[in-house]
C-alpha cells in the first residue's frame, strides 16, 4: 500500500491463538462447548466494541489497494478496557457490517503453558507479554462455523470461518483505532500473517 496505512493480519499472540486452534484434537466439539455452557445458564454478555467507519474517503481508497471488499471498523477502547478488566468466560460479541452484524458466542481459552515465559532472542531477560484474552466459540446459531478472538488493549484480532470462507478482523497500521473485517479471498494478493510491536 502507497499510503500511511498498512493492513495489520495477526498478531503473534493472535497467530498463536490461531495455531492452537487448528491443532487441537477436541475443535470439532467447539459448537457443543458454546451449546452446553448456554444449556447451563453460563451468562454470555454482550459486548460491541466497534462501530462502522464512515466518511474517510481517503483511507477507504487507500484500503482498497489491499482488498477488494471490507467492512472498516471504529474501535470503542472505552468497550475493549471493559471486556480487559472484566476478562468474562462467556461473551458474545458484536462486529457491525452493512445492513446489521455478526454475532460471535465465545468462550476464554488459555493459550500459553503454565508457566511461560517469553525471553528475548538477544539475552536472557524475560519480556513482558501485552495484556490479552483469548477466545474460541461459533457465528451465533451456526453450529458449523469455527471462531477464533484475542483482545489486547489496543485491537481486537481473529478469524471467523463459516462455510463460505474465512473471515478476518484486524487493525490497520497507522489508522490509529480503525479495524478491518474482510473476507480472505478479497484479497487482491495473497500476504502472510506476520508479528508486529508497537513503535
Amino acid at each position: 500500500m502507497t499510503s500511511a496505512y498498512r493492513l495489520v493480519f495477526v498478531s503473534c499472540l493472535a497467530i498463536a491463538n490461531l495455531f492452537v486452534y487448528a491443532q487441537d484434537p477436541t475443535i470439532g466439539r467447539v459448537a457443543e462447548r458454546v451449546a452446553t455452557s448456554i444449556k447451563a445458564g453460563a451468562h454470555f454478555q454482550l459486548f460491541e466494541p466497534f462501530t462502522l467507519e464512515v466518511g474517510n474517503a481517503s483511507l477507504v481508497k487507500a484500503v482498497r489497494e489491499e482488498v477488494r471488499a471490507g467492512t472498516l471498523l471504529e474501535l470503542r477502547t472505552d468497550v475493549v478496557a471493559e471486556l480487559l478488566t472484566a476478562a468474562p468466560e462467556h461473551l458474545s460479541m458484536r462486529i457491525p457490517v452493512e445492513g446489521g452484524f455478526v454475532q460471535l458466542d465465545l468462550v476464554r481459552v488459555n493459550i500459553l503453558a503454565p508457566g511461560f515465559v517469553a525471553m528475548k532472542t538477544s539475552s536472557t531477560m524475560p519480556v513482558t507479554l501485552p495484556q490479552a484474552l483469548h477466545y474460541r466459540g461459533i457465528i451465533s446459531g451456526d453450529a458449523h462455523s469455527l471462531v477464533a478472538i484475542s483482545v489486547f488493549t489496543n485491537g481486537i484480532m481473529g478469524i471467523i470461518g463459516d462455510d463460505t470462507g474465512d473471515r478476518v478482523l484486524g487493525g490497520l497500521k497507522g489508522g490509529e483505532d480503525t479495524h478491518i473485517f474482510y473476507a480472505e479471498r478479497d484479497l487482491v494478493a495473497a500476504n502472510n500473517a506476520h508479528c508486529f510491536t508497537q513503535e
